[in-house]
């Protein structure tokens, strides 16, 4: 599965856990929608591959962003 393996994001390999994702990601990005922009970069090139098959670094959604739709809000507990 070395195609699926190259297109996982480094981050998801060194972080196993969601206390060693937040101290990797919280200092990176100053506010929600930076991380969840950046999230969504990494991960483009594996959804794309398993959805379309598309080749390396090819993305549908660079042909048409207007596809991708707006993740809901979350609201956090207080």
């Amino acid at each position: 599965m070395p195609d699926i393996e190259n297109r996982v994001p480094s981050f998801v390999r060194v972080n196993r856990d969601l206390a060693s994702f937040w101290h990797f990601i919280q200092p990176k990005f100053k506010t929600y929608q930076e991380r969840r922009t950046f999230i969504s970069e990494q991960f483009t090139p594996l959804l794309d591959f398993l959805e379309f098959g598309s080749l390396k670094g090819d993305s549908i959604f660079k042909q048409a962003p207007g596809l991708i739709p707006k993740m809901p809000k979350i609201r956090r507990r207080r």
